[in-house]
């Protein structure tokens, strides 16, 4: 998946538990446990570092880290829960393919590492 606001879309629904709607009056209302914003006034997740690292932060909320890797001509991103955390260096040696992401720029490899930890 490509960086964009489709993927924005997936990031505001699955990790920042949003309910993702074509268009509504106010860009956000709260209904019940999940907030209802149109698809017009999602942040960009998937192309601003800012946004992105909300992303971070959501996760960090649900006590689950995140490691992020400058490769020299990409980036790495994968989420860790707390339990998981004796796994890290053996991660920085040997990045598990299945739960490792790499992207151009980090915030579309945050963005697809947070989608993929929630799925």
């Amino acid at each position: 998946m490509t960086a964009g606001r489709a993927l924005d879309a997936l990031v505001a629904e699955r990790v920042m538990g949003y309910k993702v709607v074509e268009e509504k009056i106010h860009d956000i209302d709260n209904f019940g446990d999940a907030y209802v914003v149109s698809k017009s006034s999602i942040y960009n997740y998937s192309t601003s570092i800012a946004a992105a690292w909300e992303v971070v932060e959501r996760m960090r909320e649900r006590k689950v880290l995140v490691i992020i890797n400058d490769t020299g001509g990409s980036y790495r991103a994968r989420f860790f829960t707390q339990q998981e955390r004796w796994r890290i260096d053996e991660w920085v040696a040997r990045p598990d393919e299945a739960l490792t992401v790499w992207a151009a720029t980090a915030p579309l490899a945050i963005c697809l590492a947070a989608v993929k930890a929630m799925s």
